[in-house]
């Protein structure tokens, strides 16, 4: 595959996708680049395959948050077994519901694959010690 070196003279070894981008964006009318070809083997040491990969720094700057909440909650019944699970919305229409472990288990699996991400802490179990009646 090919490697860009430099964009309009300017040397872009190291940098991200992003920066890259901007660079090719701000040339306005004009645009040089310096690029080489390298052969499958140099390319694959270049940029490891995802099973050995071990990602120094992602670029989460074009990244969009969703708009997600969980407002509330129902007690559910099965077999004996009682449980709570949250009502997740989005942009004021319910998805799904989970149970607080699903989203312990969901938090740390994110963890693991976006380390150098800093994820907001999980919220406890009970955000508040309040009472139903207290909630109503």
């Amino acid at each position: 595959g090919d490697r860009i070196l430099e964009v309009n003279g300017i040397n872009v070894e190291g940098a991200t996708h992003k920066q890259v981008v901007d660079l090719i964006k701000s040339g306005g009318d004009k645009l040089t680049l310096t690029v080489i070809s390298v052969t499958p083997r140099e390319a694959e040491k270049l940029e490891p395959n995802d099973e050995t990969s071990t990602y120094s720094y992602l670029d989460y700057s074009e990244k969009r948050s969703l708009p997600i909440s969980i407002p509330d909650y129902n007690y559910i019944e099965r077999n004996a077994d009682k449980y709570v699970v949250f009502n997740i919305y989005m942009a004021g229409r319910h998805l799904c519901s989970r149970r607080y472990k699903e989203y312990v288990n969901l938090n740390t699996n994110l963890k693991k694959e976006f380390p150098d991400f800093q994820f907001p802490k999980l919220p406890g179990k009970w955000p508040f010690s309040l009472s139903d009646q207290q909630l109503d």
